[in-house]
């Protein structure tokens, strides 16, 4: 497995939805569990009823709930009823559930705030803009899905790096 050289986390994705594959978490956790990648994979899905199959079949392997809507005390339906280990919010377009699209323009940092304060990791999906990826770290996510990881390595970066004169 390449990543294990790399130091990477992969993302599997479940895409289950609106079809039903018989037996899909199942092959998922047998085949991570068959590569010992258990600890260098996150299976994620926004066919919540995989995620809790996963988590039946396996507690090594992190899970996490992705969702296009915004939804009541995040962080506990996804660490009480999921059992997962991350949340994984939309934030753009019709998709957006932190506000980056909304009226105000603000990040909803409360609810991030109050989703890591349970212990859960949050990974927007899908942003390619540098000044929104900035925004979003600012509002303390995990994590940030790309089309340019360039841009987001540049983000990073310019955060690492004094500002001229200081």
């Amino acid at each position: 497995m390449v990543t294990r050289g790399l130091g990477l986390l992969v993302d599997v994705e479940i895409k289950s939805l609106p079809r039903g594959y018989p037996g899909i978490a199942e092959k998922v956790v047998r085949l991570i569990d068959d590569l010992g990648a258990a600890s260098r994979v996150l299976v994620s899905s926004f066919d919540h009823q995989q995620l809790a199959a996963v988590r039946r079949l396996s507690n090594a392997i992190a899970t996490a709930a992705l969702v296009s809507d915004r939804l009541h005390e995040p962080g506990r339906y996804v660490r009480e009823f999921l059992d997962a280990d991350a949340y994984h919010p939309g934030c753009a377009g019709s998709c957006d559930t932190l506000g980056l699209d909304s009226v105000s323009g603000k990040v909803d940092v409360e609810m991030i705030r109050n989703v890591r304060a349970v212990g859960l990791g949050v990974n927007v999906w899908t942003e390619n803009d540098p000044g929104r990826m900035r925004a979003l770290i600012e509002a303390s996510v995990t994590g940030i899905v790309t089309d340019y990881p360039n841009r987001l390595r540049d983000v990073l970066a310019a955060r690492l790096t004094p500002a001229a004169g200081t």
